[in-house]
């Protein structure tokens, strides 16, 4: 099953055990995720993220919020490349299998313009973890993410 599901306003989203495609929207509250096993976009102005993987998503997941932290724990064979933009906040991670990946340069052509070409420098800060592979995106402004391994086999 795959859900896309929202809410404004002191609502407060928990889910558990989905198997599909999730898509989470929030206004002013939490988001929770248990057992998640698909791909998912996970969004939320003020409020925080908390999200527990069965297995990692099988392609680009992204999870957002303007106000709060990011907490996202994944099996410990995680394999991405996760990019993040936080304003005041940083990345923690327990995993040790990480690397540094450079800054991305992002090719723009703007057709019917006389400026032509624009290169620009993206934002984002990119992580592989593991052998890297599928794109994670996590972004916040004021806030810090959390990638977790998990503890114990579920």
């Amino acid at each position: 099953m795959s859900l896309d599901i929202r809410t404004v306003n002191k609502g407060r989203l928990a889910i558990t055990d989905v198997g599909g495609t999730l898509r989470t929207h929030n206004v002013n509250g939490a988001i929770t995720i248990k057992n998640a096993k698909g791909t998912t976009e996970a969004r939320t102005i003020n409020g925080p993220v908390t999200i527990n993987y069965l297995r990692v998503p099988p392609d680009t997941s992204s999870y957002y919020t303007l106000n709060g932290t990011l907490e996202v724990t994944y099996p410990d064979d995680l394999s991405a490349d996760v990019q993040f933009k936080s304003m005041n906040g940083s990345l923690f991670t327990d995993y040790d299998n990480t690397e540094t990946l450079p800054v991305a340069v992002v090719k723009n052509v703007e057709k019917g313009s006389s400026r032509g070409t624009l290169y620009r420098l993206d934002i984002a800060r990119r992580v592989k973890f593991g052998n890297g592979g599928r794109v994670l995106k996590f972004e916040t402004m004021n806030g810090d993410i959390y990638i977790k391994k998990q503890s114990q086999k579920l």
